[in-house]
């Protein structure tokens, strides 16, 4: 049967991408000023947020609930069509570990209940297109084996790559020493950052100013794409358009891609890397 694909919010596909598609998706939280409030994706509450961490919010998030994943997975599987959970990468968030838990609960009252929890190893932009492949596959017939077959194949291979404007982000988390992230300010440093095989951050380097920043970027996604003309390429930011317009020209300038589709980064991701942020994704050579 036509298998139901299921995601949450840290993929950042736009709303209308979801319901036109049949996705069913779970809205992450974050909290600001002690205040709960939805990662909802239109580019009116994103636009907001952005400004509000410009002018010194600082927002965090929270874990998502095993109870949120049941009572969806419950209703779902009322259809009696099997289920993908697509998720945030095991090494950024435990949202896929509370989905799994969902998982077993269900289980142990349904044992034939067809259920598979993919860790996706990516973040926004890289599951986003795991997303679009996946819901490509449903759409031209392919079975709920198939589909789960390939994630578990080419997750690896979904390359990430991006930078932030203020290294005080990756700092709260924990990427970069407090020296670091103060003397990175005041010398316009700027990281490149990648997402590795495991799903966690790393720093590659750390570029002077944009001009080397873009062409460090270039040089990274020559080294890992393989078929140029075959490659989609998503490029999301933190309401940093221009940047990316200025990538996504030197990219096509360089290299025959396919196409090259833009996005925002949600709220959830946003709290972790702030304002600034571009990043870059496609399926390319497997992930270190």
């Amino acid at each position: 049967m036509r298998p139901i694909i299921v995601t949450d919010s840290c993929a950042d596909l736009y709303e209308d991408f979801y319901l036109q598609n049949d996705i069913p998706w779970v809205k992450l939280n974050y909290i600001e000023d002690g205040e709960i409030h939805n990662d909802d994706g239109t580019d009116q509450a994103i636009d907001a947020f952005y400004q509000r961490m410009r002018q010194g919010a600082a927002p965090s998030t929270s874990q998502v609930s095993m109870e949120r994943f049941f009572e969806l997975f419950q209703e779902l599987l009322k259809s009696q069509r099997p289920i993908i959970y697509i998720g945030l990468s095991v090494g950024l968030s435990s949202t896929c570990a509370s989905a799994h838990l969902a998982r077993e609960k269900i289980l142990e009252e349904d044992p034939k209940a067809a259920i598979t929890i993919i860790d996706s190893v990516c973040v926004s932009g890289g599951l986003g297109l795991m997303i679009v492949h996946a819901v490509k596959m449903r759409d031209e017939g392919a079975s709920y084996e198939e589909i789960v077959a390939w994630l578990q194949e080419n997750n690896h291979k979904m390359n990430h790559f991006f930078t932030v404007s203020e290294l005080t982000y990756l700092h709260r988390g924990g990427r970069i020493s407090a020296a670091s992230a103060v003397i990175g300010g005041m010398l316009d440093i700027r990281p490149l950052c990648y997402v590795d095989s495991g799903g966690f951050l790393q720093v590659i380097s750390k570029e002077r100013g944009k001009k080397r920043l873009f062409k460090a970027l270039l040089s990274k996604i020559e080294e890992n794409l393989e078929n140029p003309k075959d490659t989609i390429m998503y490029i999301s930011h933190g309401d940093c358009l221009a940047d990316v317009e200025t990538m996504k020209a030197l990219i096509l300038e360089k290299l025959p891609l396919k196409t090259i589709e833009t996005g925002r980064i949600g709220s959830v991701i946003g709290s972790h890397v702030g304002p600034e942020t571009m990043a870059i994704f496609f399926l390319g050579k497997p992930r270190l």
